[in-house]
């Protein structure tokens, strides 16, 4: 079996939950199968660390600095995205030569290709098209995450855009699970979360949080 991984951020150095738990996954997960590795970088420097070699045997790297999520260029975004059925973090990170990696890929390796999507954010770059088996690594359910910034918020403004983009990505997350082959819970809260407020479908299947 050949698997891309596409990850919205690059997994070294693993110093949050998420980095911290994709990392130990791929590093098992690369003993078994051929593991390509593609991700977002905020810099340009070279994929030679020994943790991202323990990764995957191939390591691919698209450039894309560190969003400013301050000032009014930032709002700017914030303001023109609210016009599409896109969640905004969705929005950002759409990319062309994402899916391109991921067509190469497929092509090359024939039957034996599985894309799997760690986080819902880049589900936008998956080509439905491509005939092999879509994997969604759900390590949240973004929607209540969403929901949770919308009931403790104070600022109007604020939560009447919270109160938007968590009907926005309620939409989107249950649309989406549903195209994918097979999702990944990280607990049964979170399974039943999806089947029975998003109405997902597709086989859920829970893989508790470990480290190594």
């Amino acid at each position: 079996m050949r698997m891309i991984w596409m990850k919205s951020d690059y997994v070294v150095p693993a110093d949050t939950g998420g980095k911290i738990r994709t990392y130990n996954l791929m590093r098992e997960l690369n003993r078994l199968c051929d593991l390509t590795y593609l991700a977002f970088k905020s810099t340009k420097s070279p994929n030679t660390e020994p943790e991202i070699v323990d990764c995957a045997g191939e390591v691919i790297t698209e450039h894309k600095p560190e969003e400013n999520k301050s000032g009014l260029g930032f709002y700017v975004r914030v303001l023109r995205g609210m016009a599409s059925r896109l969640p905004y973090i969705v929005q950002k990170y759409r990319s062309s030569r994402i899916r391109k990696h991921q067509r190469d890929f497929v092509r090359t390796s024939g039957k034996s290709a599985v894309i799997l999507c760690d986080f819902l954010e880049m589900a936008e770059n998956v080509d439905w098209s491509l005939p092999c088996p879509k994997v969604l690594f759900q390590h949240n359910v973004e929607s209540m995450i969403w929901d949770r910034y919308y009931q403790t918020e104070g600022n109007p403004l604020k939560r009447a855009y919270f109160d938007y983009e968590r009907r926005r990505m309620s939409k989107y997350e249950a649309e989406t699970c549903n195209r994918f082959d097979l999702v990944f819970a990280v607990s049964e809260e979170d399974k039943t979360k999806m089947r029975e407020q998003m109405g997902v479908q597709t086989p859920i299947v829970v893989l508790d949080t470990g480290v190594d």
